[in-house]
């Protein structure tokens, strides 16, 4: 699967942009960028790319849109002006060369992909009777790109850090089926029942000779802390996307009654979603290990390859 974002993000200067588009960056494993009015000089594009973990970026002459790729993009810029950037793509996952195009203007001639979630993409975040909702950014299609790549879903995902909807794009080549392995998380050790956990696993009397008892614990071994964990800790990955979910809901209750109750609701749930975000950068730091795990870390090929392996275990596939 490919995934590429689109934001008008109105300042990327802001901590709040950059933590979040550093978020979704992680949590949807992104393969591109494209970022419309960052108000930002174009010579601090290179500290962005290094801070977002990405290896290429580019940007148009007027710096309205900023663009970032990975390795796992081959990208060839043919155009750059001031309203867009067109250039020929290839990934590692498609076998098909295509034409994209950013652009930061009215388009005409293509076919809107629609969307999935919310109706809106931007509101003024205005008060009661002043405020007002639109759908102004999209995801255009030509005819080809239907044919090619059928199974591109656009997803609207919640307004925060800015007062426009980063657009997630989703393109689906294939399923596979992942396998799944053993895997010791650090932060298991801290917790106070950790333990008494692998203790009364490993105290456990299994019948044989010694090494078939040996095997046979340390095979219960891989299941009991695992188990253990899913009870205790939870699915972090899943509880993102829970609250993620009822951000969502909260902001669609917000557009049909825009009360003040309603506006408490979603400035507390964002707090909660942005609280289970940094959760979720934790126990990433113990599932990988990686110790330079921290923003503009520069060794990010090594970091792709083993996020790209972890959001492919987590895809579920949605029918538009």
């Amino acid at each position: 699967m490919i995934k590429t974002l689109c934001w008008n993000a109105r300042s990327i200067n802001t901590l709040g942009s950059l933590e979040r588009l550093q978020t979704l960056k992680k949590l949807h494993n992104l393969s591109m960028i494209a970022i419309l009015e960052p108000f930002a000089d174009n010579s601090h594009l290179n500290s962005y790319r290094i801070k977002l973990n990405m290896e290429n970026a580019c940007c148009n002459s007027n710096g309205k849109i900023w663009l970032f790729w990975t390795a796992e993009i081959n990208l060839n810029i043919l155009e750059s002006e001031d309203q867009h950037i067109t250039g020929t793509m290839l990934h590692v996952e498609i076998k098909d060369k295509f034409l994209i195009t950013i652009v930061y203007a009215k388009s005409c001639g293509l076919m809107d992909l629609g969307y999935t979630s919310q109706r809106y993409t931007w509101c003024n975040q205005r008060n009661e009777e002043a405020r007002v909702w639109k759908r102004l950014d999209r995801a255009m299609v030509n005819d080809n790109w239907l044919q090619g790549i059928p199974q591109t879903v656009i997803t609207h995902l919640p307004s925060v850090g800015s007062d426009h909807c980063p657009l997630l794009m989703e393109i689906v080549d294939k399923v596979k089926q992942p396998i799944k392995y053993f895997k010791f998380l650090h932060c298991w050790t801290e917790h106070e029942e950790f333990n008494n956990v692998v203790k009364a696993c490993w105290d456990r009397d299994v019948e044989g000779n010694p090494m078939w008892r040996l095997q046979q614990k340390i095979k219960r071994l891989t299941v009991t802390p695992s188990n253990w964990s899913r009870t205790t800790f939870g699915d972090i990955f899943s509880i993102v996307r829970h609250h993620e979910e009822r951000v969502r809901v909260v902001e669609e209750a917000l557009i049909v009654n825009n009360s003040a109750e309603n506006r408490a609701d979603l400035h507390r749930i964002n707090a909660r979603y942005i609280k289970y975000l940094k959760l979720e950068d934790f126990i990433l730091k113990q599932k990988t290990q990686l110790q330079w795990f921290k923003d503009g870390d520069t060794n990010s090929k090594y970091f792709h390859a083993i996020m790209r392996g972890r959001r492919r275990k987590l895809f579920i596939h949605r029918s538009v």
